[in-house]
This record gives C-alpha cells, sequence and structure tokens, in this order.
C-alpha cells in the first residue's frame, strides 16, 4: 500500500506535519497524539491502518502486540512494510461509542478494563478515548496504537514520553480520566448534565488514584505535555 497523497512532508524529512482534512476524523485523533512518528488512515472495510517511519517503532509495536495477542484485549491485525493494519471493521471507537449516549456503567467498565493491564504487566502509555474500540455485538473493549506501549520487564531501544517510573502504573487511569474530562467538556458543552458526567468522572478517579498521586501525576503531564506541543514527534526520558 503506498503512501496516501492526503500527507505531506515538511523540508526536514519528517512526515506528517500535514494532514487533509478529509482523513478521518478518528485517525486525525489517533495522529495528532501520538508520540512517536507515525500516522493514520482508515481502509475502505473501515480498519484503521498505522504507519511508522521508524524500524524501531514499528518492530516493537509488533513485539507489543504479540504480547497482548492471547490476553484479549487487542484486535486481529496483519503488518507488512512498517504498516499495521487493526481490523477495527466491526467495532466502534469509543470517542464515536460516547457520542451516541452512555450511562455510568459503561464509564465503570472502561475505567475497569483500564486498570487490569497492570495485572498483565503491560502499560499503554498513550491511553485516550481514541484508541479504545467496543466491539458493537459484545461490548467488549480492544485498543490498538502500542509504540508508546511498556511491558514491565522489557524496554525498546527508543525512548517514551511517560511519567516518571514511580507512577507509571496510573499513567493509563489518569491518561483516560483526562482524555474522558476533554470529550465531556467540548461533546456536552452546553448541556445540562456536562456537570454531573465531571463529578461521576472525579468520583471514579478518586477509587483507582489517590489524591496526592493524582496531583503529582497532574504536574507531572503539564510539562510533558509542554515540551511536546510544538512537535508531534519529541521523545523524552520515561524516567
Amino acid at each position: 500500500m503506498s503512501v496516501p497523497t492526503n500527507v505531506s512532508k515538511n523540508v526536514s524529512g519528517n512526515i506528517f506535519k500535514t494532514v487533509s482534512k478529509k482523513t478521518d476524523k478518528v485517525c486525525l485523533e489517533l495522529a495528532k497524539k501520538c508520540f512517536q512518528k507515525c500516522f493514520f488512515d482508515k481502509n475502505d472495510f473501515n480498519n484503521i491502518i498505522k504507519y511508522f517511519t521508524n524500524d524501531e517503532n514499528y518492530e516493537w509495536e509488533i513485539k507489543v502486540y504479540s504480547y497482548l495477542l492471547h490476553k484479549n484485549i487487542t484486535l486481529l491485525s496483519s503488518s507488512r512494510d512498517k504498516k499495521i493494519c487493526y481490523q477495527t471493521g466491526g467495532t466502534v471507537c469509543l470517542f464515536d461509542f460516547l457520542k451516541k449516549g452512555d450511562d455510568n456503567l459503561l464509564l465503570n467498565e472502561v475505567f475497569s478494563f483500564v486498570n487490569n493491564f497492570s495485572k498483565i504487566g503491560f502499560v499503554h502509555g498513550n491511553m485516550h478515548i481514541c484508541n479504545i474500540f467496543v466491539d458493537i455485538k459484545t461490548l467488549r473493549f480492544y485498543i490498538i496504537d502500542f509504540s508508546n506501549s511498556y511491558i514491565i520487564d522489557q524496554v525498546p531501544d527508543y525512548k517514551r514520553i511517560s511519567c516518571s517510573h514511580d507512577f507509571l502504573l496510573s499513567w493509563d487511569m489518569y491518561n483516560l480520566y483526562v482524555s474522558l474530562k476533554d470529550f465531556y467538556k467540548n461533546e456536552y458543552k452546553g448541556k445540562l448534565c456536562v456537570q454531573s458526567k465531571l463529578d461521576y468522572l472525579e468520583n471514579i478517579i478518586s477509587i483507582y488514584i489517590k489524591s496526592d498521586v493524582l496531583k503529582i501525576l497532574q504536574d507531572e503531564s503539564v510539562v510533558i505535555y509542554s515540551n511536546y506541543t510544538n512537535s508531534r514527534f519529541l521523545s523524552v526520558e520515561s524516567g
């Protein structure tokens, strides 16, 4: 598969700084929030394809995917030529799923799903509602996008963005919380229920992350993302 024509190169050789407005919104969000040299597109079967410009990123994603494959938290995929096609065609991105309406039970289930990552020695490293997918028949959750991920006893040969190592196991829960908070503020803006949604979200995160740790993660994320603001391709030490 060739590189889509709606993606451009900049003069330094770093690609995909500019993406056509015609690109799928979920793919745009995935690309915008991806910390490595990758971009995303969707094929005619609604499967998401992740393209890599770096061999190390690609090889690590394959390794993490292989580790997770039989743990029932990721979708089937195929890979070749520095690209991975995740079979998202029978699923709905959580971002789109929430736009159709949700209830508090769904939020509880999402947080429980992500919290269980620690039981298998895995940290996603870039958790947000655009890389969680919902099987519309079974309502099971699945994740994609592993180039910023951690297998607890293994590390790739490149640097990734994250919080300090002491709080790494809380990083996914924190980022899910931030992603959902942004979603409700933006998508529910002006609706009477927005504050109740935000209040419920605060109650959920308090179950999983102590208030002092949450404050540390908030402070660390300000530094991390302010450093990242001007470039999609910044990587920093994982701590």
